[in-house]
């Protein structure tokens, strides 16, 4: 797989089109923004900011940089509808092993949130899955509030904070980007995530609010920002136009922050106070399972 990998990389880099002619091909180097977040990696028409192609992590199989240049990077996946695996190759902007690593780095994170970390867990599975009962919550019933407003699109920025970051950010697409060429949205704020979806078409990003490094108005307080920390070395920031005022959105993505960190010192509380019981219990109590 490695080899056959390598080989794709050196083929379609170099535009070695005869060895490639009896096999299926997408994209004909178009310029993409690609996206890496704990679900999914997606690709992003920077024109239309629609989504080109998405791919959930877990379905994966192998990645790596090209041997030639440093800036290629490719990825392998079974093909929703042929079922063959394909290579995925791209030519970045950013060193390619910046995404390489970023890419290990989610699929630690989802091996370890699914891996169990005690035998009382595993022994626990049926039984929770028993009692369960409807009225516990999901989080799907987070609360969330949509916000309607015109998404003017994504640009990359040098620096995770700053006010004169977001502020050239915004200025750059308000410049670049005509007004009627601004999608008219839904912006779903939940603690978890951001969601942006084309009113009457489909999902145009999906921002954890873990990753949310920055919010600010623009110099029009019609203009709302906010910058995501999408890898090491990667910081995107999303671009909006809300009437009257963007502040009621401000606002309502600020409230979601603070949910969320809030969520973060109840399950930290949560753990201290299970270790501080775990120590004063008697023998006897201690047998009982914590899960």
């Amino acid at each position: 797989m490695c080899t056959l990998r390598k080989s794709a990389i050196v083929d379609l880099s170099t535009g070695r089109n005869d060895v490639m002619d009896n096999v299926s091909k997408w994209g004909d180097g178009r310029e993409l923004i690609m996206e890496l977040d704990d679900n999914e990696l997606t690709l992003i028409d920077p024109d239309t900011m629609t989504v080109v192609h998405s791919e959930k992590i877990p379905q994966i199989r192998v990645w790596g940089v090209g041997r030639d240049n440093g800036r290629d990077f490719a990825y392998v996946a079974r093909d929703r509808n042929s079922r063959r695996f394909m290579c995925h190759v791209f030519r970045c902007d950013t060193p390619a092993k910046t995404i390489a690593n970023t890419l290990r780095d989610i699929c630690k994170r989802l091996m370890m949130h699914r891996r169990p970390t005690s035998l009382h867990a595993i022994d626990a599975v049926p039984e929770r899955r028993v009692i369960r009962t409807d009225g516990l919550p999901t989080p799907n019933e987070e609360p969330k509030k949509v916000i309607r407003c015109h998404f003017l699109g994504v640009t990359q920025v040098p620096r995770a904070t700053g006010i004169e970051i977001l502020n050239e950010a915004v200025d750059r697409l308000v410049s670049q980007v005509r007004p009627e060429r601004w999608i008219l949205a839904d912006v779903s704020i939940a603690p978890s995530t951001i969601t942006i979806a084309e009113v009457g078409g489909g999902q145009i990003a999906q921002c954890r609010v873990r990753y949310l490094s920055f919010l600010g108005i623009g110099r029009d307080v019609k203009h709302c920002a906010f910058i995501m920390h999408t890898s090491s070395e990667n910081f995107m920031c999303y671009v909006f136009h809300v009437e009257p005022s963007a502040a009621a959105m401000a606002k309502t993505i600020e409230a979601a922050c603070k949910l969320r960190y809030q969520k973060v010192l109840d399950a930290h509380a949560g753990r201290a106070a299970s270790h501080l019981n775990h120590h004063h219990d008697t023998p006897s109590i201690g047998k009982v399972s914590r899960i």
